[in-house]
């Protein structure tokens, strides 16, 4: 009878001794466990039962918790946000279109976008184009100057040959075009 009573008074008083265990997480983040309660100073302080108590999958089941907390929280601000629509019509926190049709509308406009600079480059082609024709035409006007002769014809300064016809003063130009020189420059019909 007497080790029944030392074993009963043995169970009742070591059985909390072994079974308390303080989870404390200090300002800086850090956690540690001990048989003593957390000091006043810790961020938060658990009591942690049994083996649980070192085992590391409590901090990722808090941490779980958390996340899930913020998905709440940001799907409730998102309810109750007002939204628009891609016509810009106001919402009352639900989305009334289609999730794709804000992409369709940006890529509708920078399709337009891109037809834009298509077009602003065409007009400034072409109006190079103008202009260089221009340039030619101007220099197909000016008078060729005579820069080198020999016994058949002579050259002139944009690099046309002019054969020598007749007597002398008559050229036929490369291109088939019939001129007469006038003292250093050529004329051609």
């Amino acid at each position: 009878m007497r080790f029944r009573v030392i074993l009963v008074l043995c169970l009742f008083t070591a059985g909390p001794v072994i079974a308390q265990v303080h989870r404390c997480v200090d300002a800086a983040g850090t956690t540690s466990f001990s048989d003593s309660p957390c000091p006043s100073s810790a961020k938060s302080s658990t009591r942690v039962l049994g083996s649980d108590a070192t085992d590391r999958r409590w901090e990722n089941e808090a941490y779980g918790r958390e996340r899930n907390m913020r998905s709440i929280e940001n799907a409730s601000r998102i309810i109750q946000e007002p939204t628009s629509d891609a016509q810009g019509n106001a919402g009352g926190g639900i989305i009334q279109s289609d999730p794709n049709e804000r992409i369709r509308a940006q890529d509708q406009r920078n399709m337009q976008r891109r037809i834009a600079e298509l077009e602003a480059n065409r007009v400034k082609q072409e109006e190079r184009a103008t202009r260089a024709e221009e340039a030619r035409q101007a220099a197909a006007r000016a008078p060729k100057l005579v820069t080198n002769c020999d016994g058949g014809g002579c050259w002139d300064n944009a690099g046309n040959r002019y054969n020598r016809t007749g007597d002398g003063q008559n050229f036929w130009r490369s291109d088939g075009k019939f001129c007469r020189a006038q003292g250093n420059a050529f004329s051609c019909n």
